[in-house]
């Protein structure tokens, strides 16, 4: 698979964008609401990272040659990315703080890269690693959530 930045630091830079190159016209929103967001994104990253160690998996997307089973109990059971989903959420919830209608072309920008150079490579590996269990799980259990 070919190496990209990681996913973490591509949202940190979707996050910078939003911040410092904001499109479009400003709105205000209460921040309870983006910080109810990201609660909900910190809640679903630990619940993978958590999962992820309860089975002792391969947790780095570059290194997928380690990769020795399919994780699909705990949140993986309604989300077979629910790390990269955080990210996005966590985006989302910065696009809605910072308050920029247009500026959400960054965080759109995001889901497409993490889609296209992260998650769509990672699947290809794991349907050659797994065959069948990995599509059994993918006919179940949806990319996003």
């Amino acid at each position: 698979m070919r190496k990209f930045f990681p996913p973490p630091l591509q949202a940190l830079l979707a996050a910078l964008l939003i911040r410092f190159i904001p499109l479009g016209q400003s709105f205000s929103l209460p921040w309870e609401f983006p910080a109810i967001i990201l609660l909900v994104a910190i809640f679903i990253a630990l619940a993978a990272l958590w999962q992820f160690q309860r089975q002792s998996a391969n947790i780095d997307p570059h290194n997928l040659a380690k990769t020795t089973q399919i994780v699909q109990q705990g949140i993986y059971a309604y989300s077979r990315n629910p790390m990269y989903l955080s990210l996005a959420l966590g985006l989302t919830a910065w696009w809605l703080y910072c308050g920029s209608w247009l500026s959400i072309i960054w965080l759109v920008g995001f889901v497409v890269l993490i889609e296209h150079l992260q998650i769509r490579p990672e699947e290809r590996f794991l349907k050659g690693r797994f065959g069948k269990a990995y599509q059994v799980y993918c006919n179940n259990v949806r990319r996003w959530f």
